[in-house]
């Protein structure tokens, strides 16, 4: 399968302001039309660690029902879990279809949702797990949303900044928090549990694959979420590290894929459209 990778230039079209602008949809609103009805491929990094709670890629069809077996392991439930890539081992991903495509219509498109905590009134930041979001007509040649990531990393000689992922109580990056919201765009993964963050597809309208016609912005058909290694190893779209909540091996660890819904689709041919054909239809065969 081929993937995007930006260049200067297609960075400057992505859309990357409209992105972080953007208000998360809640699971409710009545302009979600659909969910995604079919999993085409679930390729978790580490299939072995995660708990059995979290192994279902069919947890991620329908809408968002993300939860909690509550005490005593409170194991996330209602989602699919991508696992932490430790280093030298590919991402997780999955890949989601739809009965009907999504299309580029007036304003975003789709919205894609994880279950991120808040916890910026208490002063820990987001606690995110976040992935990259790509989308495809075909399943096999996939374009993906520009990515700005400008989160640092705490130096521990250095003075410390208000970029700084805030890490957990061990100093460690299990429970690392963003210390705000608005340091990472393009994303999927950085909002509240039944908030969809949205995405516009006419932001790709200048990347190669679109450019090429692999990939027809008014035809989607796939969306495939792929996990991001929080360690730094990983670059957005302007090659600057991401860092995020980061444990490998962990049970539930890295993106939660909870639900991917529409808002344009592909719209089904209307009973009078129907009619309409099946007449010229007849009307060939009579002048046949």
């Amino acid at each position: 399968m081929q993937s995007h990778r930006f260049t200067a230039s297609s960075i400057l079209a992505a859309g990357l302001p409209a992105l972080a602008s953007a208000q998360p949809i809640d699971a409710a609103d009545s302009r979600l039309v659909g969910f995604a009805t079919t999993v085409v491929d679930f390729s978790p990094s580490t299939p072995d660690s995660l708990a059995a709670a979290v192994s279902s890629p069919s947890a991620a069809l329908g809408a968002p029902d993300a939860g909690s077996t509550g005490d005593p392991d409170f194991l996330p439930v209602g989602l699919v879990s991508l696992g932490d890539a430790p280093e030298g081992t590919p991402s997780g991903t999955i890949t989601l279809g739809f009965d009907a495509a999504i299309t580029n219509g007036t304003g975003v498109d789709f919205a894609v949702f994880e279950n991120a905590s808040d916890f910026s009134a208490f002063g820990s930041g987001i606690f995110a797990e976040l992935a990259f979001v790509e989308v495809s007509t075909d399943g096999s040649t996939f374009a993906r949303f520009a990515t700005s990531s400008q989160t640092t990393f705490p130096d521990p000689a250095g003075q410390p900044r208000a970029t700084d992922l805030m890490l957990d109580f061990s100093g460690g990056q299990d429970f690392a928090t963003l210390p705000s919201r608005g340091l990472v765009s393009g994303f999927a993964g950085a909002d509240p549990a039944f908030s969809g963050t949205l995405f516009d597809l006419s932001a790709l309208s200048s990347t190669a694959e679109v450019l090429a016609g692999t990939v027809d912005l008014d035809l989607i058909n796939f969306v495939r979420l792929v996990d991001i290694a929080g360690d730094g190893r990983t670059e957005d779209s302007f090659n600057n590290p991401i860092y995020d909540a980061f444990s490998p091996n962990n049970a539930t660890g890295g993106f939660d894929l909870d639900a991917i819904g529409v808002l344009n689709t592909v719209p089904e041919p209307t009973t009078a459209a129907l009619l309409s054909l099946a007449g010229l239809s007849l009307l060939r065969r009579r002048r046949a």
